[in-house]
Parts: structure tokens; sequence; C-alpha cells
């Protein structure tokens, strides 16, 4: 038998080819008399291992095709891949990345052995872009070898057999680092499902751990949950016109629901954000910015994201939208505020503050949220004082601006006037001053008496009674094309 190892000429040599089918059969038989691993596991490996070097010298094709390369053992591999390198053919994925592990003796990150499924799915795509149907390398020089051990002593050691006229592709180690490089980019992309699944072992194919696959994994593992989401959100937008749309927190938890049915957790929720964004959607308000978490008695606005969501929110964004919640607050009453309110706040807003991408999307479709809100004057006291506002004369004369908008402003708009000029440390009567003023071009009384609210009794003073004429008006009347010139002033000065 030795000397066949060694001078394995089978194509013309009948005699031997015959002693090598002989061969084979003997250690096949010995091996399934005593060759189990659990008894003897030694002689079950140099068996199984002489048996692979005698089937590839007395056959050039594989016994047996390798139908998971990552499971093979070395030897099958440097044959397998020495196969495809000889016949010119191109190295799968699948085989590149167990040559990179079996036979390079990379071990895999912990990332791709907590989501070997993931990792294996998102190794073959930059792999097919880098090299589409797979790496192609030109046979070297260097032939393949294998060492054997025989287990007999007069062997006098270890026996190095030739194996054919197969290349070596151990010895491309610069095509190893380069699919190194794809498995460390994989490696990054899967880390944040990586951690979930460290720290919750349980949680894979629940929606947080959907949301951290990379979005290119999420048509082959998101699921129904994402398939149904992705649905969902181009019935919303079925019309390119469409920008942004509020929602019920109810219609959301039917389509994205946690371990909670009637509220999301913080990862849970941002998770969605995260999911929505590379769906081109964002949502306000947004927990991953420091928004409120969805919950079955909560809206919120989702909105078409032009790019991708800055980290944090700026300054001037908090500012915006502090002054929104006010105004609309003021201009709503018991009711929505009427088109011209809404308008004219988008207007100065829009002049007041300069907003980059996606902020300035963001603000609309916070806008739309608030007016489904109906937000209130309560607890701003403490926001108002986070913000710092710079100018806070110039917002509370925004406000009034707001409410005017449609010319007339009712008694409990400007009660709730006083309580926000209260809240941004202003005197509350000066209000009727910056009414007026809005009322009047510069340098010019009124017209006639402006009334803004009805007329009652205060300690230390009598109050006139107001003209009959005025005992039924309940609003005060203004002059429009004098607030549209006043507004324009004021717009310019911020």
């Amino acid at each position: 038998m030795f000397h066949v190892l060694l001078e394995a000429d089978l194509e013309r040599d009948e005699a031997k080819q015959q002693e090598f089918d002989r061969i084979i059969a003997e250690v096949e038989r010995l091996k399934a008399l005593y060759g189990s691993p659990g008894a003897n596991l030694s002689f079950a490996n140099k068996a199984e291992t002489f048996l692979q070097v005698c089937r590839l010298i007395r056959s050039p094709t594989p016994h047996q095709p390798i139908s998971n390369p990552l499971e093979a053992t070395p030897f099958e591999l440097q044959v397998g891949l020495g196969q495809r390198v000889k016949q010119g053919q191109p190295i799968p994925a699948e085989w590149a990345l167990a040559w990179y592990v079996r036979l390079a003796k990379n071990p895999l990150p912990t990332a791709a052995a907590r989501c070997l499924d993931e990792f294996k799915t998102l190794f073959q795509l930059p792999y097919q872009q880098e090299y589409g149907e797979g790496l192609k390398l030109k046979p070297g020089k260097t032939l393949l070898k294998t060492i054997y051990y025989p287990s007999s002593p007069t062997f006098g050691g270890a026996i190095e057999v030739n194996i054919g006229d197969l290349p070596d592709v151990s010895r491309f180690t610069a095509k190893i680092t380069k699919i190194g490089d794809i498995v460390q980019q994989c490696r990054v992309e899967l880390d944040p499902l990586s951690r979930l699944l460290g720290r919750n072992p349980d949680a894979r194919n629940t929606v947080a751990a959907i949301a951290l696959l990379p979005i290119d994994l999420l048509p082959t593992h998101g699921g129904e949950v994402v398939s149904k989401l992705h649905q969902w959100l181009g019935q919303k937008f079925a019309k390119p016109a469409t920008q942004t749309v509020v929602i019920s927190g109810q219609e959301l938890l039917q389509h994205w629901s946690g371990a909670n049915p009637e509220k999301l957790t913080k990862p849970e929720a941002s998770g969605l954000s995260q999911l929505l964004e590379r769906f081109g959607y964002g949502m306000e308000p947004d927990p991953r910015l420091g928004g409120a978490l969805p919950t079955l008695n909560k809206r919120l606005a989702l909105f078409r994201l032009p790019v991708a969501n800055p980290k944090a929110l700026s300054a001037e964004y908090s500012e915006a939208t502090l002054v929104a919640h006010l105004a609309i607050a003021i201009a709503s009453g018991d009711a929505s505020p009427n088109p011209s309110e809404q308008q004219a706040l988008h207007t100065h807003l829009d002049e007041m503050v300069s907003l980059k991408e996606p902020e300035r999307s963001r603000l609309h479709a916070h806008l739309h949220w608030l007016l489904e809100e109906k937000p209130t004057l309560r607890s701003l006291k403490a926001r108002i004082e986070r913000v710092n506002l710079e100018h806070p004369r110039q917002v509370a004369q925004l406000l009034v601006q707001v409410a005017a908008a449609d010319g007339q402003l009712k008694p409990q708009e400007v009660q709730l006037l006083e309580k926000a000029y209260t809240l941004l440390g202003l005197d509350a009567q000066a209000v009727y001053s910056d009414i007026h003023d809005i009322s009047t071009s510069v340098g010019q009384p009124a017209s006639e008496p402006v009334t803004v609210r009805k007329a009652g009794v205060r300690r230390g003073h009598k109050i006139l009674s107001e003209p009959k004429r005025a005992k039924k008006q309940t609003e005060v009347a203004l002059d429009m094309a004098l607030v549209q010139s006043k507004l324009g002033r004021i717009a310019r000065d911020f």
C-alpha cells in the first residue's frame, strides 16, 4: 500500500487501479467494524483521511459533492477549491467563506456566530458585487499535497502525498485578505442585532430584532411583519403629493406591536423609527430624538424623509416647535386653528428660523401632529426655561400675529395670550398693546375702538360702559392689510 500512495500513476497501470480498489474496500470494511468515533476516534479520523486520499487518487472527481462547505473537512475543501481553480470555475460565496474560516483558520466574528444564517446571506451580497458569480483564480505553480500519518511506525513517520495536478489555494493569501474585508464589513452591519441577541437570546424574530436587521436582509429575514408594514406605508402614501399623514397609536400598533400591546418600549420604538428611515419615512415624535413613546392613545405623524435623520435636533428646531406649540394652543381654543391661522404659522415659522433638511420636513410633520393633538399651555414653563428663548417678546408678538391671522381675536384667545405672556416672563397686560399695535398702522390711531374682551369690574377702578354698538362684539376686528404689513416687518426682525 505504501508504494501505491507514492507512485500512484493509476491512469496507465490497471493492476494498480485494482489494488487501489481492494485497499479502499478493505479500509471501508475495517472502518465499519472498528471506526466508530465514540469507540476509536483516532482510527476513525485516520481511516476517513486515508479513504479521501485514495478516492481522490483513484478518481479526479469528488466521491460525493459537498453540500455545506462550512462543515466540510479541510482536506475536502482543499481538493474542491483546487478542482475549481484548475477547471477555471468561479469560487461561490459559501466556498470563499469556508476557505477563510476552515482553511485559513480565521475564527468567525461573534456577530457571525450568533447570527450565522443572517451572516451567510449578508456575506453573499457584497461578495457578488465584488466578484459576480465568484472569485476566479489562475492556477499557480505550487500543487496540492497532503500529509498522511500512518498508524504503523514501520512507515517511518508522516507521508507526503501528491494530489495529482491540483493547485494549492493556500498560496493565495492576498485573496484571503480581501475575503476577510468583506467578513468584517458584514460583522459591523450585524453588530446591533448581535448585541441584542447577546443580552436576550429569545429576542430572535421579535420586532426589536427585525428592526436591527441590515436593510439588505429585510426582504429575506424580515418576515410577514416587515412585508405588511411596507405595504401599509405604501397605501398611506399612495398619492405622490402626500408628504405627511397623522395616525393613531392604535393603528400603528396593529402593524408594529411589542411585548406590551398598549405601548412600545424604547428599543421597540427606536427600532421602528430606524426601520421607517430605511423605507424612506420619518416619525414624529421620534423616540430616538427625544420624542415620547407611541401608545394606543397617542397620535403620531409619518412623513416622507428626504435624507437620513440627524443624530440630534438643533436648538433652532427646539425653539420652532415650542413656538408652534404655544401658537396652536392659543389659536385653537376648543377647536383646531382655522386655515388662515395655520397658514400664518407655517409662513412665519419658515421665516423665523433657518432649518436644513430633514429638520424642515420634520417641523412640518410636527405641525400636522400638533394640530391633531390640540396641545394646551399646561406644563410648558419648564420647557420654555430649557429652550432658553433669546427674544421672548418677539415670540409673544408672533403668537398674537397667528391668533389674529383670520382677522379676529376671540376672548378665549386673548385669555390664552395673557397666560402665554406670563409663561414667557412678560407682563400679561402687554398683550393689549401688541393687539392694538398690529391693528393700526405705525403713527396712526385706530379708526375705531378695538374690543378684546367684555368689560368687567376691577377693584379700585370704574370701567366705563362700552358703546351700545360694541356690547354685542365678542371678538377683535382687525384691518388685515395693516396686519399683513406688520407681520412682514416683525418676521424680518427675526
